[in-house]
Order: structure tokens, then C-alpha cells, then sequence
């Protein structure tokens, strides 16, 4: 089965044969996409030196997030720049088990 390009389009020889129903192409997207949410402190300045070290050895994205704000995780002056005061919510965009065993260092209940 053809599958549409990085854009999102789909060839021309596909559109003029059967193209799939309309939200079954998303399903399995969602399928695909890993996301994992887990609620952190951040209490020191060694605390977030020792988060942004392993989250860089994620090769997926990781956001850090409180309210409306959201943040690279990657970020060291970003994360810096957030009130480590609150509970943050890292949302990880891929699986690494390295990593969720890290985030239970630091996991709120």
C-alpha cells in the first residue's frame, strides 16, 4: 500500500485508485506514536544538570511542561528558566527504558 509523502500528500497514482477511508490512515499514526507523561521534581540546580544529561541520550523529543508552558527537554537553560517550585510534566515522544528507570528518581506521586 502507498503511503503519502513527509508532507502529508499523496501521489498522484494513488489518488486515482481507492484511496483509504478517511480516518484510517490517523489510526495508524496513533498506533505508531509512543507518548509517556509522567509528573517530576526538579529540587536542585544538579537535579536538572543530571535530567538534561539523560534526556539527551534520548534520540526522540522530550518536553517538560507545567500550566502552559512547555519546554525542551534537552534545554538546560530552558528547564532553568521554569519554576522548579512546581510539579512538571515530562512527555516523552518515543520509549526508552533507561530513561523511564531515571524518571522514577524524580517521579511525584
Amino acid at each position: 500500500m502507498e503511503q503519502p509523502d513527509e508532507k502529508g500528500r499523496w501521489s498522484g497514482i494513488y489518488r486515482k485508485t481507492a484511496r483509504p477511508k478517511k480516518g484510517r490512515f490517523f489510526a495508524e499514526i496513533k498506533e505508531r506514536m509512543i507518548f509517556m507523561s509522567k509528573k517530576i521534581r526538579l529540587n536542585a540546580t544538579e537535579d536538572v544538570k543530571e535530567f538534561v544529561k539523560a534526556a539527551s541520550k534520548c534520540d526522540f523529543d522530550v518536553d517538560i511542561s507545567y500550566n502552559r508552558i512547555l519546554i525542551d527537554a534537552k534545554s538546560i537553560l530552558g528547564i532553568l528558566s521554569m519554576d522548579l517550585t512546581r510539579v512538571l510534566t515530562v512527555t516523552c515522544h518515543g520509549e526508552d527504558h533507561e530513561f523511564d528507570r531515571f524518571l522514577q528518581k524524580y517521579a511525584v506521586a
